[in-house]
């Protein structure tokens, strides 16, 4: 009997150890698998324990590291992975030059959930330049505290010249358009002096709709200028105070002049002083404004002013159509438009609020919005105190 009991034991251990030997197989091949997929993949991953020690890395990533292989990443000496990492300097979107502890991989560990972010490489040696979208995500452990980081490194560097070349070509064609443009412009000045003593009804008429035409398509161009501007980081500001209800004035005036019809109200404090470049504020202010008649199912639109610490809050609010929720992510995107068949009836590049939104930023300025479909939106963009009031 218990030869039986023996038998039965050894072959209930024996089931037991071929079930583990074939989860051990199972395991090691899906292994094997994920990280063949791991380094095949077009983009750079690095996986960090929490103490910043790689534990992880794809060719790829090491590559875009400054090293030849995963390989010899991984078998790299303190001093031979900062030498590699010194190489490079590193740059912004806007080629304002950072450290390594403002990259994603840094606050990941530290447990945020860090937004994607855009990281120019130049190579000092050879002064080549790289870009590269790099995101970053957090791994816990059973008690909540961060294990890993996973680091994911997309080479954007073709998009980033393609893009350039897109520039360049606008700016080149956005200046052949300029110039038999302000052409144009200055007969149509003549023939607006000529038809002024005239009785010729039909023809004055034409006079103020092509002026009008004409100012449209300055105002295209000079958005695709302004473009180029800040792409080639040659969008000059100059700096000074100014009483921005004022400003708000001209721009209302502006605005009835190529849209009689349209009821805004500056409800901004009377005096308001800010510091700031006065003619890319008032083409933030122009463009809000522009976009609130547009969109505003001539209703009323109203200007109002907010201060918070050393930040005047001016805010644009119309009773509009609104931006879809699905759809306002994209608003401050270049060339976006809104897809709806509604938006697609309004003339317009979608070049506009992200013009504003550029420009803001380079003043250390923030623009925002909340909207709601078929109910409106309001816009709101900050500006520096010249005083405290």
């Amino acid at each position: 009997m218990k030869a039986v009991h023996n038998d039965k034991l050894y072959a209930k251990l024996h089931k037991e150890i071929s079930v583990r030997k074939s989860a051990q197989e199972a395991l090691k091949h899906s292994t094997e698998r994920f990280e063949t997929i791991l380094k095949n993949v077009a983009d750079g991953i690095t996986v960090q324990d929490r103490s910043g020690k790689i534990v992880y890395v794809n060719d790829v990533g090491a590559k875009m590291c400054g090293f030849d292989s995963a390989v010899q990443m991984q078998k790299a000496s303190i001093n031979a992975f900062k030498a590699a990492i010194d190489k490079f300097e590193l740059f912004d979107q806007n080629e304002n030059k950072i450290s390594l502890e403002s990259l994603p991989g840094r606050q990941a560990l530290a447990g945020e959930y860090p937004t994607p972010t855009t990281v120019l490489y130049r190579n000092k040696i050879d002064g080549s330049r790289r870009w590269s979208l790099i995101k970053a995500r957090p791994v816990f452990d059973k008690h909540n505290k961060v294990e890993y980081a996973v680091i994911i490194f997309t080479d954007i560097t073709e998009t980033k010249e393609l893009e350039k070349q897109k520039s360049q070509f606008i700016s080149k064609i956005s200046h052949e358009i300029k110039t038999p443009l302000t052409t144009i412009e200055a007969f149509m000045q003549l023939l607006e002096r000529h038809t002024r003593a005239s009785k010729d009804i039909p023809s004055k008429k034409i006079v103020v709709k092509v002026n009008l035409q004409l100012s449209k398509l300055n105002q295209l161009v000079d958005s695709l200028l302004d473009i180029s501007r800040i792409n080639s980081k040659s969008f000059a500001l100059k700096t000074e105070t100014f009483n921005i209800y004022t400003l708000i004035d001209y721009c209302i005036r502006d605005i009835k002049l190529l849209y009689p019809k349209s009821i805004i109200k500056n409800q901004c404090k009377k005096q308001l002083l800010v510091i700031a470049d006065t003619q890319s504020i008032s083409w933030v202010v122009f463009n809000l404004l522009t976009n609130a008649v547009k969109f505003g199912r001539n209703k009323e639109i109203v200007v109002k002013s907010e201060i918070h610490n050393n930040k005047a809050i001016i805010s644009v609010k119309d009773k509009g159509i609104g931006i879809p929720s699905s759809e306002q992510a994209n608003v401050f995107e270049r060339f976006y438009r809104n897809i709806s068949d509604l938006h697609q009836t309004f003339p317009g590049l979608g070049l506009g609020l992200y013009i504003a939104s550029e420009i803001l930023k380079m003043q250390g300025e923030k623009i925002s919005f909340i909207s709601k479909e078929n109910v409106g939106s309001t816009f709101s963009f900050t500006v520096t105190l010249a005083k405290n009031i």
